[in-house]
Order: C-alpha cells, then structure tokens, then sequence
C-alpha cells in the first residue's frame, strides 16, 4: 500500500500537499491512518497499531491509540486543515476543474460527548432525539472529491451548502450549478437557493402540488408515446413550468419522466411482495382457523364464563397484513361462530382479498418520477446531470462504509474537524485507486487487495524484493507514470529507515519557540569566539565592559539622583576577588530532558535498553570480593 501512495503521489502530488500543510511529522501518521482506513474499512483507533504491524509505514513504526487521540485533538489544528482544503481545492483548479456541476450530498451522526460544540438537536438520520453532527461532501460530476465541510448538527443543510460554494469560488473554481437529491425538496431551501443566485437540480420527493398537477396531466400521455422518446435512453420525458410548493409562490421547470425499464422491473417486484404476502396470510390464517376452532369447541363444553377463566382460555388473535401492504391486501371474515356446533367447519371462513383499484393505481405511477431545475434544460441534458450524481452518492458510501466514518467516536470538536479531514484525504487517494480500477474493469476491493499482496522479504537484516509483480499491479504504477523501479526505491527507503540512514526532521509541537531556544539557536561560533575573547581579556588586565559602564540613576521623590540597583551590583564586582562568567550564561548542550532515544544505534544495530538484563544471575561475591548477603531483614541480635 505504500507503493501505492508513491505511485498516486507522482501524478496527483497528493503525500506533498499533506506534507506542506501539516508538516513531516503529522503528515507521515496522517498518510498511515489513510492507509489504515482505506486496507481495513474502519477509522476505530484502538486497532491501528495491531492491524499495521506488518505494513510498511511512513513513520518509524505504528503508533498508540493513545497517540492518535492525542493527535486528532491537539496537534492537528484547524488552520492546517484549512490550508490543505485550499492547496487541494486550486490543484484540482489547475487540473481543470472549473465551471462545473456540483453534486453534493450532507449526513449527520449521533455524538452524545459534551466535550463537541457542534453536536446539538436535528433531524438525526437514526431517527433519535438525540444531539448529531452534520457534514456535508462535495464531488464532481465524476466523482472526485473536491472537498468537505463539518458543521453543527441543527443547521439548515442548504445554509451549509453555501459555505462549500462560497469556498470553492473563494478557490476560483467555477461552480455551473448543484446537484442535490430528495433531501432537500422543500420550499425553504428552494428559496434559499433562488435567494443567493445558486442554479440547482433536484429529484422532487413525494408528491407537492406542482408534481401531482404534470403526473395528472401527462402521466398517461408519456408512456410509449414516440413523441417524447429521449434519444439513447429508455426514457419518455416531458417538461412544463409549475409552482412546486403551496407555501412558496415560485414557478421552476419541472420535468416529468417514465422510465420503461424501471416501470416493469418496480411492478414485478411489487407483485412478487403481494403474492408472497398473500400466500404467508393464507397460511397463517388455516392455523388461526384450527386455534380458533379448538377454542370454540372447548369453551362450548365449559359454557360458564367462570370454568372458561381457571382454564386460562384466550381467544387467538386474528393475523394482519404487513404495514406496506395494507393498501393493497385485506381479510375478508365469514365468521359465523354463533352458530357453530363441533364438527362444523364451514361456519368460520376468511379469504385474503387484493383492492384491485389501488393495485392499478400504484402499477400506473411506476417508473414516473419528477426532477426541478431552476433553468429551463432539454430533459435529455437533465438526466444525464442528474445521472451523474450516482458517482457522488457511491463515493458518498465509501465514505461512511468504506473508510468507517460512520460513526464519530469522539470527544472533542478539535477531534472532529481533525479525524473528518483524515477521511476527506483517504478519500481522495481511494478515488484513485477506484480510476485505475475502473480503466481494467475491476473492483476497487480487488486493486487494494492485488497491490497490498506486493510484499517485501527480509534477508539477513536487510530487506529485498523479488520481481513477481502481475499484469495488474504493473499497470497500476504506469498509470500514475511510474515503474517498477519505484518498489526498488520504497524497499531501500524502508532499509534507510531501519539502518537510521533514513533522515528524521527533528519534530517540535507546533507554536512559536520559546525566546531562550531561539537565542542558544542563534549563539554560533563567532559569537562563543568573541565571549571568549572579552574573557581572556578581562583575565589580562583590559577594561572589563560590566566594570566600566556608567552608573544608571534614577530621580528620586525628593529630586535627588540614585544610584541604580544594577550599578550597585556592577560596583562589588570590582571589589570581588571572583569573576563574571559570560559561559555561565550559555544554556548548556546536549541531549534535551525528556528525549527519547531511537530503538537503533547509527550503525543500525538495535539499541539495548540499560541495566542489567531480565533473568541475569548476581554472582555469590562483590566486586571488593566480599561474600554478597541475601536481600531480606538483618538478623536481631538477642540482648545480653
């Protein structure tokens, strides 16, 4: 997988523009939890460094758990974030993404932390009255991801949707319009929409006003009627203005389309349901009818309501019809029980009926559906925009199934931001291992898989690769226009790392430095000449500059000049029999408090940890050649 990224890295410049957004040390855990989420379809951290033991890493090894929450919150801040959007959004500017089609697509997710601003109440996609975050994610017409945004869980998704647009111009990328789906068919966002100039195309959920005035008016007249055949397409089509909602007087094009193909494949399906359902009814309803008449026949020979409760007799209940189907199904009872004798089986008889009036009209709405633009398009040019939304809603899934950001397991908003960024990047490089897929007719699953099978072999200590590479996984480095000299390159750049010729920046927490780290940076060795100099000058008899600097003063309340504390201090000096050290004043160098040491010495050798080794053995005398006494208590020494 590493090989992988190196090889998207020289077409898409993907790893460099991560780098110079988050620097070396956040990029290299930032590209290995990518590749994580991308090889085992999760984002949970507790399994990072056990599921990346094996795999080859841009860090030195895999990190904690620990250490990517600390990550996630603290060192990834939201100006990175901010800069990496942007640096991506004019690449893909310089890739030629301008003036397009924007399909754009919005969730939420449950997040009961309290420690997350953004988590308040909305319409949670799971239905419950609970606090969510809502993110929004935006891809070309044909799939790219573009990029993303994380916004409170309560705000207006067509609100938010202005936030991407405004980004992307910002980012001087042209936007012709949105493509949206079902979910934001409604009258306020359309005004929002019409309010702020954003042109827009939008299937129509349900049934508003305006759709069921052109499926009453043209919803027969369509179906197979040769004048309104869309060219390379099973498709009959028709567009008329209409206002859409009764609560906003706005008249948009709407258009009406039949879909021959989709109309036979809905009614066959709904067919197969109510023949399926009617067969599990009449079933159920032979059995009810056995319960009911063993009921009858026992309750006839107890007749008193007293004996009929000691014997716990219940009246079984009748069954029901599926909630989907009930518009479609009923039971129909002849149930004359009142005048039931034992044996009698013809006095109590149910038949499931089918309404034949609703049957028809659900078997004439299928394969109808409404789509609204703001701009008056031919339907052939609408359909095939709206059919490009498909890619948008598939990387949409890869997003939250794929790559395991369904859930946010969080505690922070700084988190949040930081872990959906993670995703955006894990995205991107997914989408094109998806591009090259889709070139050899293969799965995405399946290229991820033949490229993670390129493996390395260890050598005495050093690593290697023998050239077994297939067709597939070959055409996968030439289509980012590389070679199979790059996995020659990768295998070395793993030895380096592991021999510690790799070079490693020497990585700091983000922030301004400290003012006396600055001044020791910028002590050379001129100035520690010259320190050295005025010393040995001092120490010969020349003028020392803190004996000889004028006396400071300071007026006084009653207007009488003081001598300074400093010019006191300067003064004992020139009694003192001591010297002042310039030295004493340099911060000492070395190792810094708190470094860790690498786990391999310069020459590669591992790095033994100090002390004595567990399980070494102390021998019976010192070094002096003493007799070594066991460890324990003294020996009490009895009173005389």
């Amino acid at each position: 997988m590493y090989c992988a990224l190196k090889a998207i890295n020289n077409k898409e410049k993907i790893i460099d523009l991560v780098k110079e957004a988050f620097g070396d040390e956040i990029s290299d855990s930032i590209l290995d939890f990518a590749m994580y989420s991308i090889l085992y379809k999760s984002a949970t951290l507790s399994l990072f460094q056990k599921s990346m033991s094996e795999q080859m890493l841009f860090n030195k090894s895999p990190r904690s758990d620990s250490y990517y929450s600390n990550l996630f919150q603290k060192e990834i801040n939201q100006s990175s974030i901010i800069k990496f959007k942007k640096s991506w959004a004019l690449h893909c500017r310089a890739k030629g993404i301008d003036n397009v089609w924007l399909c754009i697509d919005g969730s939420n997710d449950d997040c009961t932390s309290k420690g997350v601003e953004l988590a308040e109440k909305g319409h949670a996609k799971s239905h419950k009255n609970i606090n969510i975050v809502s993110f929004s994610y935006a891809v070309t017409s044909s799939g790219l991801p573009v990029t993303f945004n994380v916004y409170r869980g309560g705000l207006v998704d067509a609100k938010a949707m202005k936030q991407i647009t405004d980004f992307l111009q910002e980012c001087n990328i042209g936007i012709r319009g949105v493509i949206l789906d079902r979910g934001y068919c409604n009258s306020k966002a359309i005004k929002f929409l019409c309010e702020n100039n954003i042109p827009y195309i939008i299937i129509v959920k349900g049934s508003p006003l305006g759709a069921e005035q052109i499926v009453n008016e043209y919803g027969e007249a369509i179906k197979g009627n040769a004048s309104y055949f869309i060219d390379d397409t099973t498709l009959f089509g028709v567009q008329k203005p209409y206002q859409i909602f009764k609560d906003y007087k706005h008249a948009d094009y709407l258009t009406l389309f039949f879909d021959c193909a989709n109309a036979s494949d809905r009614i066959t399906t709904l067919m197969k349901k109510i023949n399926r359902e009617k067969s599990r009814l009449v079933r159920a309803l032979a059995t009810y009818k056995d319960k009911l008449l063993n009921y009858y026949s026992k309750a006839l020979k107890l007749k008193d309501s007293k004996d009929i409760e000691k014997e716990n007799l219940v009246k079984p209940e009748l069954p029901k019809v599926s909630d989907n189907l009930k518009d479609f199904l009923s039971i129909k009872a002849n149930d004359k029980s009142e005048d039931y004798k034992p044996g009698d089986d013809k006095s109590i008889q149910y038949e499931v009926v089918i309404n034949t009036e609703n049957f028809q009209n659900a078997i004439n709405k299928k394969g109808l559906y409404c789509i609204l633009s703001s701009e008056e398009l031919a339907p052939s040019e609408i359909d095939k925009l709206y059919s490009s939304r498909s890619s948008s809603e598939i990387q949409y899934k890869i997003f939250k199934t794929e790559l395991g950001y369904g859930t946010t397991r969080i505690h922070f908003t700084s988190s949040l931001y930081s872990k959906f960024a993670v995703g955006f990047i894990s995205s991107i490089i997914r989408y094109q291992m998806q591009l090259h897929a889709r070139s050899i007719d293969q799965s995405t699953t399946n290229m991820i898989r033949e490229m993670n099978m390129l493996s390395e072999i260890k050598i005495n200590d050093v690593y290697t690769f023998s050239h077994i590479e297939n067709k597939r996984q070959l055409s996968f480095l030439e289509f980012f226009g590389c070679s199979e000299t790059l996995i020659d390159k990768c295998v070395k750049e793993d030895n380096d790392r592991i021999a510690g010729r790799r070079p490693t920046p020497g990585y700091r927490k983000p922030g301004p430095k400290p003012k006396d780290k600055a001044n020791d940076k910028n002590r050379g060795p001129a100035a520690m000449t010259s320190a050295t100099t005025s010393s040995t000058e001092a120490s010969a008899g020349a003028p020392n500059p803190l004996q000889e600097s004028t006396p400071r003063t300071h007026e006084t309340s009653n207007g009488d000049a003081s001598i300074s504390d400093s010019t006191a201090v300067h003064s004992s000096a020139e009694h003192s029999d001591t010297k002042p050290n310039l030295r004493a004043e340099t911060k000492k160098r070395g190792v810094k408090p708190g470094t860790k040491r690498g786990d391999f010495n310069k020459d590669g050798t591992p790095r033994k940890k100090p002390g004595v080794q567990a399980g070494t053995k102390r021998s019976l005398y010192k070094n002096d050649g003493t007799l070594r006494q066991k460890p324990g208590p003294k020996p009490k020494i009895a009173a005389v």
